[in-house]
């Protein structure tokens, strides 16, 4: 079998072998005599017919070809890189033009693997943080943060309660104003609000409001905050005749698109028997 009707490069010579299923196979040797390495490169073909002629499709054990490649053709749009399809028995063109030789020290059929890329070199614009394995998304919103639940990375809402205690001195509080507590976030949403009685007195009925007003308008209950800030309804906190409540609802509540800088007043509209009352708002971060 000449060297030529095969169609191989000039400076190389084949010594043959043959496998298991006496298919003689060429081993390329260079004019050094040293062997080419990459034994699963077949060379270059002038054509399809001067591949099958070296390499016939339909062989008694196509795995013995496994990783096998070879170019074929030449000028315009050629060569393409050939590859032996062990499932079909038989070559197919991959119409890749241009052989790569190595990627990462690694030669023949080229597959990607871990740690070929740095993190510096992914497009992260065609990539998704999703890509990564241990991270699921679902159904994002402006604010969220992801968490570790010990196993996956999660998207999850960023929630904080403000507790604020109101303290009656050991004695029953009294209706009134008694302060207030800011926005903790730069964008927020009030998502729950929750009250508890302590200090011993037992099963009490109380109730408070809670007033909102900007920073600007702030002016420790002057003008503001005051019961025209009202953002509650008719759906004001309220304990009945027991030690807590907790009320993530807050129907007819003005509860979102508040800001850096928003205070809400806290008053206690009524109240028989607690001694200390903690009203724990509850607010998530919207971004």
């Amino acid at each position: 079998m000449a060297n030529e009707a095969l169609g191989f490069i000039p400076d190389i010579v084949l010594i043959h072998g043959k496998t298991t299923d006496s298919e003689i196979i060429p081993i390329a040797v260079n004019s050094s005599g040293q062997v080419i390495t990459d034994t699963n490169d077949k060379g270059w073909f002038a054509n399809e017919a001067a591949l099958l002629l070296a390499y016939p499709n339909t062989i008694a054990d196509p795995t013995v070809r496994d990783g096998w490649y070879a170019t074929v053709g030449s000028g315009v749009g050629a060569p393409t890189i050939w590859l032996w399809d062990r499932a079909e028995n038989q070559w197919e063109d991959s119409k890749a033009n241009g052989l790569v030789t190595s990627v990462f020290g690694r030669t023949g059929i080229i597959l990607p693997v871990a740690n070929d890329y740095t993190w510096a070199q992914i497009n992260k614009a065609t990539s998704s943080i999703t890509d990564i394995a241990d991270v699921t998304i679902g159904s994002p919103a402006a604010g969220q943060l992801l968490q570790y639940t010990g196993a996956l990375w999660e998207n999850k809402n960023l929630i904080q309660g403000v507790p604020f205690a109101i303290h009656g001195s050991n004695f029953a509080i009294k209706p009134g104003y008694k302060g207030h507590i800011k926005a903790p976030f730069p964008k927020c949403d009030l998502v729950r609000i929750d009250m508890e009685s302590s200090g011993g007195a037992g099963n009490t009925t109380s109730v408070i409001d809670i007033w909102k007003c900007t920073q600007a308008e702030y002016n420790d209950n002057a003008t503001h905050p005051a019961v025209g800030d009202s953002i509650t309804a008719a759906a004001k906190p309220t304990i009945t005749t027991g030690v807590k409540m907790t009320d993530s609802t807050l129907d007819g509540w003005t509860k979102t698109n508040f800001v850096t800088g928003d205070c809400f007043g806290i008053n206690v509209d009524s109240n028989d028997v607690a001694k200390i009352l903690i009203v724990t708002p509850y607010f998530k971060w919207t971004a």
